[in-house]
């Protein structure tokens, strides 16, 4: 296919070593992979939005649900970004989920 191809010359020639080419490559397909993830949260909110205005959801619950929505995301984002080192490990996860549902049933 067309892949990023580094041969001893083109690395001489370029002036530069071949960790730094490859370096160069995964920064960019990182920032591909969060363009596209940019562009997949627009979307949502966008279907969202319209998918309300179809509805005609009311002000009330559209303010309880969005502000449930919304502390949840903000509260559990936080968790999981603080705690990263603990990804791997099923009881995180597990202890997680549970609060995630404790949370959730004391709302209704």
């Amino acid at each position: 296919m067309y892949g990023l191809r580094v041969t001893r010359q083109s690395v001489m020639h370029s002036g530069r070593n071949a960790r730094t080419i490859v370096g160069d490559y995964d920064n960019f397909m990182r920032r591909i992979r969060d363009l596209l993830i940019y562009v997949l949260i627009g979307v949502v909110v966008a279907v969202g939005g319209y998918w309300i205005a179809l509805q005609n959801v009311s002000d009330d619950s559209l303010v309880k649900w969005g502000g449930l929505g919304m502390n949840t995301l903000a509260l559990f984002g936080w968790v999981i970004r603080q705690y990263r080192r603990f990804w791997r490990n099923a009881v995180f996860w597990l202890a997680l989920g549970t609060l995630l549902t404790v949370h959730t049933a004391i709302f209704f």
